[in-house]
């Protein structure tokens, strides 16, 4: 399974496929294939037995040339880089070089593919509704057993729980942290955002009763 392959010996073919995404709508530029080669190299000579990617330098990833993310996934053991292959408006689309894409509106999550029980498609709060609080709904069509989409409409309540410095990849940001629950009559899930701005830096949101939650972090904008 695409999602389920370990990025410190992928990162690699991640910028491959993205140089490679001619039908992009939008293109990051120039694609530095070395420079994550030699954070690949860099990660595998640090870690003898696990590499971390927390051992992949700043530089070494800005130095590829465009937007990059680190995604990790609790219930399959995933900790991987993503990087932006297109961008149309407020949408952007995220791959991890394998076959594997999540799709954002204004940094929310909307959809993912390749991911072994997707979210196929969503109705998603904006980033303003978040940060500010309040209620509102969301609907999700996630990937079922049945081979069908499987419809799902909560009522979410988000609230600003304060302040907070985070750490990405190494450096400090200043964020607001903002918990958002949502519940149905059978069931329930609370994503996180931590703002930095009008930027989600981090989140931790919920994808598919078979993935359960994903964590976002943007590294490189």
């Amino acid at each position: 399974m695409a999602l389920g392959m370990r990025a410190c010996g992928r990162l690699a073919l991640v910028l491959a496929a993205l140089a490679l995404a001619g039908c992009s709508s939008k293109s990051d530029g120039q694609i530095s294939l070395g420079a994550l080669a030699k954070a690949t190299l860099q990660g595998r000579k640090a870690g003898k037995t696990a590499p971390s990617l927390d051992q992949v330098s700043r530089a070494d990833l800005a130095a590829q040339g465009g937007p990059v993310m680190r995604m990790k996934v609790a219930s399959r053991g995933i900790d991987t880089f993503l990087v932006r292959y297109q961008q149309s408006g407020p949408i952007s689309v995220w791959t991890d070089g394998g076959g594997t894409t999540f799709t954002f509106r204004n940094g929310v999550l909307i959809e993912s593919r390749g991911a072994g029980g997707d979210l196929m498609s969503s109705a998603a709060p904006s980033p303003g509704q978040l940060s500010g609080g309040g209620t509102h709904p969301r609907t999700y069509f996630v990937a079922s057993d049945e081979d069908r989409n499987e419809r799902r409409d909560y009522s979410c309540t988000a609230v600003v729980t304060g302040a907070e410095t985070l750490v990405v990849q190494g450096q400090s940001h200043a964020t607001r942290h903002v918990t958002e629950t949502c519940s149905r009559t059978i069931g329930r899930f609370t994503n996180e955002y931590w703002f930095e701005g009008g930027t989600i830096r981090k989140s931790k949101e919920w994808l598919s009763p078979s993935v359960g939650y994903v964590v976002f972090e943007r590294i490189i904008d």
